[in-house]
Formats: structure tokens, sequence, C-alpha cells
């Protein structure tokens, strides 16, 4: 049988019709053929044969037994309550992780004009930086001293006095669109602008928005009553007594339009109408082009002659129908980014230049710190710092120690100049420091001048004290005061972050004195960060409650854990 089996075989691998007609036959084969040609080229794949048994799963029965078996119901009950609680057990870990786990601190949302000090340079007698050296300071002196000013700590550049004017008399305007031939061109202006921009460097300059120079096309077609210019100016019929600073009247009479006109500053300037929408509407132009060309900011010079009294009635000798009219705060609304200038006894005008919820106010008031001088007392300058403090709780202030129009500090703290760094840097709000206030120079000399002749220890006290200013408690920290009769104390705290505290002697001789009890402090040891006699004392923790030795004029910065 096997035999005749092997000789079937053989005989079909001899005959392909044989073994192809078998192929058909059988079911567990599949035969492809290429395209009608001979068997030889055909394919044969073998397949599962459908007598062969496969497994199909459980049927509907079967399945309903197994679902209703008590051991399987219980299974899957207690898989079930183990996955909850599984959740559960996860959300619970996960709440209590948000809530226990340490919060980032909070940090408002400061702008670049609350994080950076601005340097302000009054150009005209800054530095002579151009090769004809005519005596005058330009743009070329700012562009050399850039990397000194930022070596300093302060990012911002706040030009002052550089618009084209009649002389030397900065109110006296000619074109606010146009430069001081004397400063610079407006394309290396422009150059300047860029170069600062690529390096994240802002540039704010004064605008004085209140008068022009007499010289100016505006007053000289309000003169003629030309169209659309009637009203740029501020004409009465008749005058009053309203006087200009210098004590003189405050009109002139101009015999081409018969009428007198204001002018509040100098003779040779004449207030602008800024209840004039026309006016405003060009004061708004310029200052959009000087945005539009780099300029980040302006400092609204002469914020106080903005308005007067349009009845015209005369002044009672307190200059209250031409000073801070109230309708200034008007004005000051239309303004883009701005800030404004104010000397210390000028705290009452604080709410008409920040604004209210309805009307825009200016986006900070710098004070200018002019009374500070070295005969002042630490209640003294407590008294005169903690009203602009308590002011500024959702407010943001500058501090200025010098400007163009006020003594220097250097002149009137002498030897004790970096008590009015410390409270410059470190006082809630922007620093504001005028050239030359970094080697307390005095009036006088120019800046070039004393820069060779100071040391390097005011200077770089000075930058200390300005990099200070990055750490968040001193940028956006609580004040709280704690003076005592010689010493100046004040802290820095903001939630979450190192609190500070600041201690000045301002007494007349050393003294040691122990922080037990104080409100200012904030843990019973600190790191002095800053001393402003002693750099030995840097880096050193010391224990506040024991007695603590300060020199006479000595600034010292401590800081706490947080």
């Amino acid at each position: 049988m096997a035999d005749s089996n092997a000789v079937e075989e053989k005989n079909k691998a001899n005959d392909p019709e044989a073994a192809f007609e078998d192929d058909i036959l059988d079911d567990s084969k599949a035969k492809f053929i290429n395209g009608g040609k001979s068997q030889e080229d055909s394919t044969v794949v073998e397949v599962s044969s459908a007598s062969e048994p496969s497994f199909t799963g459980l049927g509907k029965d079967e399945l309903r037994k197994y679902a209703e078996d008590p051991f399987w119901v219980r299974l899957r009950w207690v898989l079930f309550i183990l996955f909850v609680l599984g959740w559960l057990a996860m959300l619970v870990a996960a709440i209590v992780i948000i809530v226990l786990a340490p919060r980032c601190p909070s940090r408002p949302d400061l702008k670049w004009y609350h994080k950076e000090a601005a340097y302000n340079v009054y150009t005209k007698s800054f530095l002579d930086g151009g090769d004809e050296k005519d005596g005058y300071g330009d743009l070329k002196g700012v562009i050399k001293k850039e990397s000194y000013i930022q070596n300093l700590g302060a990012k911002t550049i706040w030009l002052s006095s550089i618009f084209k004017t009649d002389g030397d008399n900065d109110a006296a305007v000619v074109d606010f669109m146009a430069l001081d031939e004397k400063f610079g061109t407006i394309d290396d202006f422009k150059t300047f602008l860029k170069a600062l921009a690529k390096k994240d460097r802002k540039v704010i300059i004064d605008f004085d928005p209140n008068q022009t120079s007499q010289n100016h096309t505006w007053f000289q077609k309000s003169q003629k009553n030309e169209a659309g210019y009637e009203n740029f100016y501020v004409w009465a019929n008749s005058s009053n007594n309203w006087k200009q600073d210098d004590g003189s009247s405050a009109w002139s009479f101009n015999p081409i339009r018969k009428q007198y006109f204001l002018h509040q500053v100098s003779n040779n300037t004449a207030d602008l109408n800024l209840r004039s929408k026309e006016v405003r509407d060009e004061l708004k132009k310029i200052m959009e082009y000087w945005t539009g060309i780099g300029v980040s900011g302006f400092n609204i010079a002469g914020v106080q002659y903005l308005t007067e009294n349009s009845t015209f009635i005369d002044d009672d000798g307190t200059k209250r129908q031409t000073r801070n009219f109230p309708d200034n705060g008007e004005i000051v609304a239309f303004l883009p980014l701005v800030f404004t200038s104010i000397n210390e006894d000028s705290i009452d005008q604080l709410d008409m230049l920040f604004g209210t919820d309805e009307r825009k106010g200016f986006h900070f008031v710098s004070v200018v710190l002019d009374k500070l001088d070295s005969s002042k007392t630490a209640n003294g300058v407590t008294k005169m710092l903690q009203p602009y403090v308590n002011a500024s709780s959702n407010r943001w202030l500058g501090w200025q120690l010098s400007s163009p129009y006020v003594s220097r500090v250097g002149q009137r703290l002498q030897d004790r100049v970096t008590i009015g760094h410390a409270l410059q840097a470190l006082l809630p709000g922007t620093a504001l420091p005028y050239y030359g206030d970094e080697i307390a120079m005095i009036d006088g000399p120019t800046l070039t001048a004393q820069l060779s002749e100071s040391g390097n220890s005011l200077m770089s006290s000075f930058t200390q004290l300005m990099q200070l200013r990055s750490n968040e408690s001193l940028q956006f920290g609580q004040t709280q005061f704690c003076t005592t009769d010689d010493l100046l104390i004040f802290s820095r705290h903001a939630k979450g972050f190192a609190p500070y505290m600041v201690v000045i002697n301002m007494g007349k001789s050393a003294t040691a004195h122990s922080f037990v009890n104080d409100k200012c402090i904030g843990g019973k040891t600190a790191e002095v960060v800053f001393h402003s006699h002693n750099e030995d004392h840097m880096s050193k923790i010391i224990d506040v409650e024991a007695a603590v030795a300060i020199g006479s004029g000595e600034v010292l910065v401590l800081k706490f854990s947080p």
C-alpha cells in the first residue's frame, strides 16, 4: 500500500496536469495562476481546512452563568470598590499637596518705569562731546557716557532740554519737532535710540506743553487771528494783577492782535490755551512723533501752569488763580506715558496728578527732595517722607535729590550724600538720579572736571545701592518707619520674600542701638548687605537684638531671612 502511494506521488510529480486537478479538489489549498501561463508558473498556498475545529468564544447562556455566579459578582464589586478608593485617595493627596505646599509669592505687574532707575541728563551742561568743543553739552557727550550710566545701575536715560528754542531759554520752544542744533541732528538721535533699544534700554525726554516761544509758528498765526489758530493761546482784552515767578506782570500787549497774552514763565514766551481741543490734538501729534522714533516716555515739565482761571479774576497773592488750578487734572488725562516732578511741599497735588477711576492721571509722580540737607534730624526727615509714602500705597512715586532748578544734593548734604542716595534707591518708587549726584557733584564745575577729582568709593556705594533695588522687597514691598531720635529706620517687606531694614544715623555722634521688639525687624539675626563706611562688615551676620554700633552719618542695610 505504501509502495503504491509512493508510486502515485511520483506520477503526479511527473504529471503537472494530474497534480493541478488534485489541488483543485483539495479545499486546504488555494492556487493563484499567473496570467494564464503554464502550470509551472502558478502558486499554491495552503489554508486552514474548514473541517478543522476552531474556538468561537462563550455563548450567551454560558456568559450569563458566569455573570450570575456569586464568586464573580463578589470579585467585581471588590475590584470596583478598590478602584474608587484608590481614585479618592489620589484626589485627597492632590488637594493636600496643593493646600500645604509652599506657594510662589505673588508679584505685581511692574512696568519698566517701575523697575528701572532713570538717570537725568541736563544735556546743555552734561558733556561736550563734539569735535568743535563749543562748551555746550550734546548728544555725542551722552553717547560717550552711555556705558558709564548703565554701569551706575540706570538702564533709562532721561534727557532734559533738547528742543529747538530761542537762545538758552528752555521754555521758549520754537519747534517741538526739531532738536536744538547744538544738541545734534535728528538722524543721530534716531540712531542713538535704536542702539539703546537693542540693549533693552529706554529714553525719556522733557516736554513742557504750557507755552512756546513767541517766534513759534502757532503764535505768529494766532496773533493774526488766522483761522484755526485764534484760540491757541490765552488772550484777554485787558490785563490783571497776575505775576510771573520773578514778580513782573504775566501779561503783555500784542500790537498786531491788539489784545493781551499770558506768559507765566518768561517775557519771550506765550502760554498755550490747553482747554482748546485743537491745541491738545497738536500736542498729542508731537508726542506721537517722538514715541514713533523710539522715545519711551515724557516728563511733563511746568505742570503747575497748565491751566488758569478762565474768568481772569485778580489773584489774592497766593497765585491760586494761576498755579495748580483744579482743571490741570483734565489736561493730564489726554497725555500718553508720562510722569511729572513736584517739590516736597506739594503733597496736596497728588490726587489731581494721579487721577481717579474715571480720569486718567500720571503714571507716576516724582518728589524732589530739595529741602533734604545736613541739618535735618531723623524725625524731621521721617516727617517729610512719611506722608508721601503713606499716599503711595496704591500709587507709584519717583525720588529726585537734585534737578536743573534746585541746588545739588552734594552741595546740601556734603559728606553725608550717601544718606540721600540710600533714600532715593530704597524708598518705595523709582530712583531718578540727576547727573553728577553719584559723585556728590556741587553747583558749578562740569561733570567731567569733578569725575577726575572724585574717588571711586562714593560712586561704588551709589552703584551698590542701585543694585539693591532689584530685590523684590525693595522694589514693591510695604514700608514701615521705626525712627528714633537719631536713627532714621524703615523696613521694606514683600510677602514671601526676604525683608530689609535700612538704618541711617542722622545724629552728630555714634550710637549703639538694640532692635528688641522693634516692628521693623524681620528676625533675630540679619546679614549686612550694605555699609556706607566699612566694607569689612559686608556679609556679616549680626544679632539685631544686641547693641548694633552705627557711626554718625553711616547707612546700614540689613537683610533678614524670608
